[in-house]
């Protein structure tokens, strides 16, 4: 029902690998339960919309776009991309991203 193999929802539901955010969603209707079940914070960031909780983060900080991607560790134009929703953040920027924002005393969702 959800298109994925026997083998790939075994590894999730065994914690062996996150499941990715498309995924989560398919998944959860194909259970037709709640996608937000199966939402890490990487995608319950994702699904906030993204591109408004970064604004309102960096907004909080008083940050300016190079500002909040040099502290994180992110390329410059890749975080404004994040901004513009023209780019999803991968799995690995959005951790070093959530890193640097729970360091600020701040929640990322």
């Amino acid at each position: 029902m959800s298109g994925m193999s026997e083998t790939t929802i075994l590894n999730y539901e065994l914690g062996y690998m996150p499941i990715a955010y498309d995924k989560a969603k398919r998944l959860a209707k194909a259970l037709e339960i709640d996608e937000r079940l199966l939402f890490d914070e990487y995608c319950r960031f994702l699904d906030y919309p993204f591109q408004l909780r970064c604004k309102e983060l960096r907004s909080e900080l008083g940050m300016t776009q190079f500002e909040i991607a040099d502290k994180a560790g992110i390329a410059r134009g890749t975080y404004g991309t994040w901004e513009c929703t023209a780019v999803r953040p991968g799995r690995e920027p959005f951790q070093r991203f959530a890193a640097f924002i729970t360091s600020q005393g701040k929640e990322v969702v």
